[in-house]
């Protein structure tokens, strides 16, 4: 992984890089990309991929869902009631800018390697997908030889198991096969097969 040297720019040298990208297509430096960050930086949830940037220089995969929630925040504002918004417009090209900078350091993944028979779904967690049969969830990991590719992997960067044909229990959750009661397979004083099925997904490993 390449050093960046972390430098903030002053807010004019970080609008004219943006206004270069928007004419000539020339994606801003490290250092502006980590003054606009530094802007929205939060260590709470909501602006953690913000906050990795603008301290470590490190474009985490957060940064382009916090740009995202960002940038509707801008769009929704009165301007009336905000004196900010008298240069909206250009807060919104650096945000912009700063996500086409985003897309390039850590590419968007248009593939992953064998789904092992689950049918996953995308959730609100970048880099997690969840299996619409069984309900396990398992990570997407980058390639290192491609960064547009991943792989899905436990915590422990194992494969994921084989779709079960059961949906088994995840996690501590009671199971639910039969509405909660007692699964029909399920012996007196015996754990059913949905408790006990060994899982790796990120809720049982």
């Amino acid at each position: 992984m390449r050093t960046i040297e972390v430098r903030h720019l002053s807010e004019s040298e970080a609008l004219a890089e943006a206004q270069k990208w928007d004419a000539e297509g020339e994606v801003i430096s490290d250092q502006a990309a980590q003054t606009i960050a530094s802007w929205y930086a939060s260590m709470g949830s909501d602006g953690i991929g913000f906050a990795t940037l603008s301290t470590t220089g490190q474009c985490p995969e957060q940064l382009q869902v916090d740009i995202i929630r960002e940038r509707g925040e801008l769009d929704d504002r009165d301007p009336d009631e905000y004196e900010a918004d008298t240069r909206v417009g250009d807060l919104r090209l650096m945000l912009d800018a700063l996500e086409a900078y985003a897309d390039e350091i850590v590419p968007v993944i248009i593939g992953c390697w064998s789904s092992f028979g689950h049918r996953f779904m995308s959730g609100e967690t970048p880099l997690e997908e969840t299996c619409l049969h069984c309900g396990g969830t398992w990570k997407r990991v980058r390639r290192e030889d491609d960064p547009a590719m991943a792989d899905y992997q436990a915590n422990n960067g194992d494969d994921p198991i084989e779709c079960p044909d059961i949906s088994p229990c995840h996690g501590e959750a009671p199971c639910q096969a039969d509405n909660g009661r007692p699964c029909e397979d399920q012996g007196e004083g015996e754990p059913c097969s949905h408790e006990t099925f060994e899982c790796n997904c990120l809720y049982c490993a």
